[in-house]
C-alpha cells in the first residue's frame, strides 16, 4: 500500500483524475493480492489512497447493495463505486439500487415500454414485496 500511495501521488501530479483501487483477481492467486474476501474488502485501499495521495478514488470488492455503496461514499472512503460481478448477476443493478435508495421509485428512468409495466407490477406486489421483488411477507399472510 505504501507503493500504491506513492504511485497515486505521481499519477496525480501527471494529471490523473482518479485511482481505481483493486488488488487484482482477474486470473486467480497469481495476480490477486492475498486479501481475505468479505463485504467491501477493498474499500480500505480506496480510502487510504484518497486520504494519503489526495486524489479521488474508486472502491471495488464485494459491494453488493445500494446502502453499502452509499455508506462508503457518505463516509468519505471513496468518491466512486465500481460494481463488477454483481452487475453481471444483475444487469439492471443501477435501476434496482435507485429503487433501494428511494430514487426512480416509479420506474420513470426506464424506457416507457418497460417502465409502464414495471410500475404496474409494483401496485400488484404492494404489501408483500419490494419494488425489486424481495418478498417481505407471504402473499397469503393476512
Amino acid at each position: 500500500m505504501d507503493d500504491t500511495v506513492a504511485l497515486a501521488r505521481e499519477l496525480k501530479a501527471s494529471g490523473a483524475d482518479l485511482i481505481d483501487c483493486s488488488s487484482g483477481g482477474i486470473a486467480g492467486a497469481a495476480t490477486a493480492a492475498q486479501v481475505t474476501r468479505s463485504l467491501g474488502f477493498q474499500v480500505p485501499f480506496a480510502e487510504r489512497v484518497r486520504k494519503e495521495a489526495g486524489i479521488p478514488s474508486m472502491a471495488v470488492g464485494l459491494i453488493l447493495e445500494a446502502q453499502q455503496a452509499e455508506a462508503i461514499l457518505e463516509n468519505g472512503q471513496a468518491d466512486l463505486i465500481a460494481v463488477g460481478r454483481q452487475s453481471q448477476y444483475d444487469p439492471n443493478i443501477a435501476h434496482h439500487w435507485a429503487h433501494d435508495l428511494g430514487i426512480n421509485s416509479r420506474f420513470e428512468d426506464w424506457s416507457p415500454e418497460y417502465g409502464w409495466w414495471l410500475e404496474k407490477r409494483i401496485r400488484t406486489m404492494q404489501g408483500f414485496a419490494t419494488p425489486t421483488g424481495m418478498v417481505t411477507r407471504s402473499a397469503q399472510d393476512p
